[in-house]
């Protein structure tokens, strides 16, 4: 139904304009002086620019990529010190026997943010919204399935030839990518069968500057749009790609307020202001010029999971 793919492109470039595609902060009601946005909309977009990306619709890898590494990755609650200080110091709330308060921050480690702001977890008091409003849990369904189709969708195998669309860590039963942004500008893929691979590069690295090998030896490589095609590789080859990762600084308004973003390659390592209650892009590991890493036992299913 090419009528309805056309509504749905014009629809999701509109509600771009919405909220800050830099980010990736979409606000519930799309307007630019709303404050807040829930993860819930934050996953709409993330899915619908993988999606349409799949199925040739147009490229909007790199507005996935930018949703994911920022507002939509900060808006996952990953320690909750900060929450129990909030709740330490908040009345009391009556439960009746459907409801439990017992070790309440600890258990929703993991949930997504209902009412983020650009810069902290959870807004400033407005309106009727008490201080400490932080989840409305239809946003963790939704992101947790936003979770899926980016990791299904940053890359896949058709045909002998291995599509790397999204530069993120990623195991399958073709090949594992290793990445290092933002810390460095490099992703290594190491095949596990004989394949051609070819990688989709963001729009913020220079083409000209790029350099490829596979295991010790450089190689020459032809670009298809914005996707690099290194050719034929063997199995267990280590195929790397480096190419020079800078910062640079930016204004942006997000939710009506106005910011100065430090981003690398697509991710905001500091935001001015910062948050007050769980300011959001502490991310000063990212800036100190060594590649922080640990060792992992990674699964590959060989189930595919439809959704």
């Amino acid at each position: 139904d090419q009528g309805m793919v056309e509504f749905v492109r014009k629809s999701y470039e509109w509600h771009r304009t919405a909220g800050s595609a830099v980010v990736g902060f979409f606000p519930e009601v799309a307007r630019q002086d709303y404050l807040t946005s829930e993860s819930c909309e934050i996953a709409n977009m993330i899915d619908l620019a993988v999606r349409m990306s799949q199925l040739g619709v147009g490229d909007y890898w790199d507005d996935a990529d930018r949703y994911l590494r920022n507002q939509f990755a900060e808006n996952q609650l990953t320690h909750g010190e900060w929450m129990q200080r909030i709740s330490d110091q908040s009345p009391e709330m009556p439960v009746d026997e459907r409801q439990s308060s017992r070790d309440a921050v600890r258990r929703n480690i993991g949930e997504f943010a209902g009412w983020s702001t650009g810069n902290d977890f959870i807004p400033e008091p407005v309106g009727p919204l008490p201080r400490g409003f932080a989840f409305m849990h239809c946003c963790t369904g939704n992101a947790s399935r936003a979770i899926c189709y980016a990791w299904r969708g940053s890359l896949n195998y058709a045909e002998n030839k291995l599509h790397v669309h999204l530069l993120f860590n990623r195991s399958s039963p073709w090949a594992d990518v290793h990445s290092y942004i933002p810390y460095d500008g490099r992703v290594d893929v190491i095949l596990k069968q004989r394949c051609n691979v070819s990688f989709r590069v963001s729009d913020w690295v220079d083409k000209s500057k790029i350099m490829v090998r596979v295991g010790e030896k450089l190689r020459s490589a032809r670009w298809t749009g914005r996707y690099l095609e290194v050719g034929e590789c063997a199995p267990q080859s280590n195929v790397s790609i480096t190419f020079p990762i800078s910062e640079r600084t930016q204004q942006e308004s997000i939710g009506a307020r106005a910011f100065t973003l430090t981003l690398k390659g697509n991710d905001v390592v500091a935001i001015d202001p910062p948050g007050k209650y769980c300011p959001f892009y502490q991310r000063q590991k990212y800036r100190l010029g060594t590649v922080q890493s640990r060792e992992l036992q990674r699964f590959v299913s060989d189930e595919a999971l439809v959704i």
